[in-house]
């Protein structure tokens, strides 16, 4: 999708439809960008997620923005 430093303006509008698979196993994600300051045409993508077998486990925030990383 949009990676910084991607410009946009306040004219931007995205949305976002999730879709649960019928198996229950992965849900998929599409996607439109529309900004008519930025861009000629909208973007459109989307992927698909796999459930995990892994049980969900609550963890500590930890800052990864190296200008707010503790010194």
């Amino acid at each position: 999708m949009l990676q910084p430093p991607t410009r946009n303006s306040d004219k931007m509008h995205i949305v976002e439809r999730f879709t649960l698979a019928s198996d229950n196993n992965s849900i998929k994600r599409e996607w439109t960008v529309e900004d008519p300051v930025y861009l000629a045409a909208p973007l459109k993508g989307g992927d698909t997620v796999l459930v995990s077998d892994v049980p969900f486990e609550k963890q500590q925030c930890k800052e990864l923005t190296p200008e707010f990383a503790p010194r």
